[in-house]
């Protein structure tokens, strides 16, 4: 078939305004869609800075209420452990001032955040703290003290009291009171103690939180009393105590007491903020932090003008493009193109046809004839409705695909998909483009055709294996995140949903991997700092491929659990660097029972005392700081008597009371620094460190068979036993674990063969003695 092109000319063609006027118009069209999604950009652009400030104040508020009230939470454990040890001691007899304050500076020394610790007998007065030159003053007049001294009798373990912020008279600083009540063993008042906890610690923690050049953090009592502000004013001393909040607080307060978000003008610094405000736990505090709109908007402006200079540029490219494919088109329809268009299209390798305006076949290749089945011949003339399925067919009676076959102005480049029918009658999907052109003063339509059989393959493979991944990360036991490079979480599968208590649209998009990270609880729990932020860890897993380890894991309620956690690199096909992906699995149980398992292999399971082991090593132990001192120390092995007729006479389930009751005797008789271990059914070891003479081991020995003579009331019934005990004092009687051991158990089994109920100390002749 012969096709000629009508040659209309370069002139006559440019003449004429129905070619570029719509080429004008769509250049317009663009450009004003252009302007538009540019004013929505700025607009949508706006709000998530606003949304942005709104989140991050609240989530500031909520690591900073979690990481004050644990220093409440931590002083509170404080004064009930010195309370207890104070009326423990005076209770005992055995209350030293000097040891008391020592022991108090050993306290505040691991505990650096608090100032100092004080403590007032039932009159008010100073008489025990921290540091030096403790001097008695009268402190009966702060209002912590009376709270304290009315409560009625027994409210040791009432809520710990706060007062302040006040002046310290010794520390000539502002500080925050926390105080508790001492009571004697009958109930009654027997002082306060109290921790002072400086206002700076706030303001320093404050300090350390990044909210912009105007940003703003302040602590204020439940009584909106400020304790301390970051940025603090021209005279900081002077606005400690200061109520004057703004009015929105004191009525969301009101409404919400236990957290909420506003926006305000302070009358501090008459500056606009985005507010939010959170009670600290269970204590009668607010933090409150804000962050300046003249912060955020700075940082908007930019974006702003780079949507403008983006817009502008859009605009240019689009004006441009349009100008471009307008002289292309004009340049094509001017083309000759009579039979050296014929014979392009039998040589082009893709499936070509070329249709007149009744939608007839009028020419097709090669590539034409193997796709369809049909010889090319044959092809010519044929109906392009026949070469389209019939539900394809209904589908393009809708005016775009219908009309996009069809030549004219209208089918200019269009693309679409259809059904082809094959000669056999098989189905193929087509991806169809379409471009004018004038052939014989007519319009017609060159089509060209791409088998899509394949390409669907592929797609549904890929298909496969998205959901086959989608199914393995939403069904996996373990906890999986990914993050890109700079630590912004992209993955948060149901089981870190279920493990962590966050839900995936809360985490995915914000930089937050290591809010789960607990550095304080890694150090208690595990005794292992880790890694303190997300670059380090990043450091940590570039330099070794992958990481992994144990971490200490923080969920969303405030609540930890120990985790094995695997962190590798997301690598692409040059090595570089992609983000990382993190594996959790909770191990608390395992842990816990690695520990329990610990525990039985140096305790005694009935006792809970150290076992044979345990007690000789803390024994050698206790060897080395003997010589290394050159003190005495003693070791005390001690047998029960008349303790084989109770197991006969009432069971073995109240001798086992009887070792727990003789247990916690033991136990009532020694000092701190002495240890006591079961090593056998009713046989107790004693180690006694830093003696003056030998004859203290001797007091502490009878003071124990005096203790374990008097009768033992369990269950109703009233129950006497003896002991014998045998003593080795080094180095007199030994230098070494194995030679105390044996001489002591000597001199016990000397004690037996003479009466029992007895203490004998180790003679030289008894190793002489036969047996």
């Amino acid at each position: 078939m012969t096709i000629k092109i009508r040659d209309m000319g370069q002139k006559s063609i440019s003449r004429r305004p129905r070619e570029w006027l719509p080429y004008l118009g769509g250049a317009l069209l663009v450009c004003l869609l252009i302007v538009v999604l540019t004013g929505i950009n700025i607009w949508q652009e706006s709000r998530r800075y606003q949304e942005r400030a709104e989140v991050l104040t609240q989530n500031t508020t909520k690591l900073l209420a979690q990481h004050i009230g644990d220093v409440f939470a931590n002083a509170d454990s404080l004064l009930k452990i010195v309370a207890f040890q104070y009326i423990d001691q005076r209770s005992r007899g055995q209350f030293e001032p000097g040891r008391f304050h020592a022991y108090l500076n050993q306290v505040m020394a691991v505990s650096p955040v608090f100032l100092n610790i004080r403590m007032l007998d039932d009159k008010g007065v100073l008489r025990h703290g921290s540091g030096d030159g403790i001097v008695p003053i009268d402190l009966s007049d702060r209002d912590y003290f009376y709270r304290l001294r009315d409560l009625p009798a027994g409210s040791a373990d009432s809520p710990m009291i706060f007062s302040g912020p006040i002046f310290a008279r010794l520390a000539k600083q502002w500080v925050l009171v926390l105080a508790r009540r001492i009571e004697n063993p009958d109930g009654s008042f027997a002082g306060v103690v109290f921790i002072n906890l400086h206002n700076e610690v706030f303001g320093d923690l404050f300090a350390s939180i990044k909210l912009g050049p105007t940003g703003a953090i302040v602590l204020r009592t439940s009584e909106m009393a400020q304790i301390d502000r970051f940025r603090r004013g021209p005279k900081p001393d002077a606005d400690v105590g200061n109520r004057k909040v703004s009015q929105k607080l004191a009525e969301l307060v009101k409404i919400a007491p236990d957290g909420g978000s506003y926006k305000a003008m302070t009358n501090y610094d008459q500056v606009t903020r985005y507010y939010s405000y959170l009670k600290v736990g269970p204590y009668p505090f607010y933090i409150i932090v804000g962050e300046a709109t003249q912060d955020f908007i700075a940082s908007l402006g930019v974006n702003i003008y780079m949507l403008l200079g983006f817009g502008v540029l859009m605009i240019l490219l689009a004006a441009a493009g349009f100008w471009h494919i307008y002289r292309l088109t004009q340049q094509r329809i001017l083309e000759r193109i009579d039979q050296q268009a014929g014979r392009i299209i039998d040589a082009s390798p893709l499936a070509m046809l070329v249709i007149d305006p009744e939608n007839v076949v009028r020419k097709a290749n090669q590539a034409a004839s193997a796709m369809f089945g049909y010889p090319v011949q044959e092809l010519t003339g044929m109906p392009r409705q026949q070469l389209e399925a019939s539900h394809s067919l209904t589908a393009s009676t809708d005016p775009a695909p219908q009309s996009a076959w069809q030549a004219g102005p209208q089918a200019l480049q269009e693309q679409f998909e259809v059904v082809g029918l094959r000669r056999d009658g098989s189905e193929i999907p087509l991806h169809v483009a379409l471009s004018s052109i004038h052939l014989d003063q007519a319009s017609h339509a060159i089509v060209v055709l791409d088998d899509l059989t394949e390409r669907r393959k592929t797609e549904a493979k890929l298909h496969e294996l998205l959901s086959l991944q989608t199914a393995i990360l939403d069904h996996h036991s373990y906890a999986i995140i990914a993050t890109d490079p700079e630590g912004m979480i992209t993955l948060f599968n149901p089981a870190a949903e279920h493990m962590l208590g966050y839900r995936a649209d809360e985490l995915v998009g914000l930089h937050t991997p290591m809010i789960f990270h607990d550095p304080e609880a890694q150090k208690s729990l595990l005794k292992d700092d880790g890694p303190s932020d997300f670059k380090s860890l990043v450091a940590e897993i570039n330099a070794g491929g992958s990481q992994v380890g144990e971490m200490v894991i923080r969920r969303k309620d405030g609540t930890h659990f120990i985790a094995s956690c695997s962190a590798s690199a997301l690598l692409d096909e040059q090595g570089r660097v992609t983000g990382f992906l993190y594996v959790v699995a909770d191990i608390t149980e395992l842990k816990q029972a690695q520990d329990r398992l610990a525990h039985l292999a140096h305790y005694d399971p009935l006792t809970n005392l150290p076992n044979r082991i345990l007690f000789f090593e803390r024994l050698e132990l206790g060897l080395a700081l003997a010589r290394r001192n050159q003190s005495q120390l003693a070791l005390l092995f001690l047998d029960l008597d008349k303790f084989k007729p109770v197991n006969d006479t009432w069971g073995h389930a109240m001798g086992d009371l009887v070792l727990k009751a003789v247990a916690l005797r033991i136990i009532a008789c020694l000092r701190e620094s002495d240890s006591v271990g079961r090593v056998g059914g009713d046989e107790f070891v004693v180690l006694l460190m830093n003696l003056q003479t030998p004859d203290a081991a001797v007091l502490v020995a009878e003071k124990i068979r005096e203790s374990l003579n008097q009768p033992f009331l369990l269950e109703g019934k009233t129950l006497s036993i003896g002991s014998c005990i045998g003593i080795a004092i080094y180095p007199g009687h030994g230098s070494t674990a194995t030679e105390l051991a044996k001489n002591a158990d000597a001199a016990m089994y000397r004690a037996k063969d003479t009466g029992r109920d007895r203490v004998v100390v180790f003679d030289p002749e008894m190793a002489l003695a036969p047996g």
